[in-house]
């Protein structure tokens, strides 16, 4: 079947970006897998172009898993469609093992989305005591979609918004 379109009410793990194989999306998938047996109604958006290589066909790995109707892979969204999932997700996911810096997760915590983030040199530099560095991804997520963990997140970035202020922080974002 089709995944149910976002703004349905249930509970969303996100992620964002251009899909390479460093990013480990389908990881976040089996990941999600065991999720979606325990959180009834959690779906995973996924936004981002599939520049794997080798190509690594998502679709039919959530269909493997039997996931394919709550799972839903987007290659682009707008502007509008990217702050809707935002605030909709009750948790945001980058695995990447090597990233530069990673936009997107400090978007998502901006945001006010419990972020999850694999744990490597870099995201405990820029992610450390705002996103949650996993080696086990699938508790995580679990965690993240009770809503007691997620409100004592959403309470501390609003502490880190108050104190430092989010407009900086957009005004320093690319269009």
């Amino acid at each position: 079947g089709s995944p149910a379109p976002a703004g349905d009410g249930a509970p969303i793990v996100l992620t964002v970006g251009s899909i390479f194989n460093r990013r480990h999306v389908d990881q976040l998938i089996r990941a999600f897998a065991r999720v979606a047996s325990q959180v009834p109604g959690a779906r995973l958006v996924i936004v981002g172009e599939n520049r794997t290589h080798p190509h690594q066909d998502l679709g039919a790995l959530a269909q493997s898993l039997g996931i394919a109707d709550r799972v839903d892979l987007r290659s682009y969204v707008s502007d509008d469609e990217l702050r809707a999932l935002y605030r909709q997700a009750r948790a945001f996911a980058f695995l990447s093992t090597y990233e530069g810096f990673g936009l997107t997760p400090l978007e998502a915590i901006v945001a006010g989305v419990p972020t999850v983030v694999y744990d490597t040199e870099v995201a405990r530099e820029v992610h450390a005591g705002l996103a949650h560095l996993v080696p086990n991804l699938p508790r995580q997520l679990e965690m993240f979609t009770q809503r007691p963990a997620r409100q004592r997140f959403i309470d501390l970035v609003q502490i880190l918004v108050a104190r430092y202020g989010a407009d900086a922080f957009y005004e320093a974002t690319p269009d």
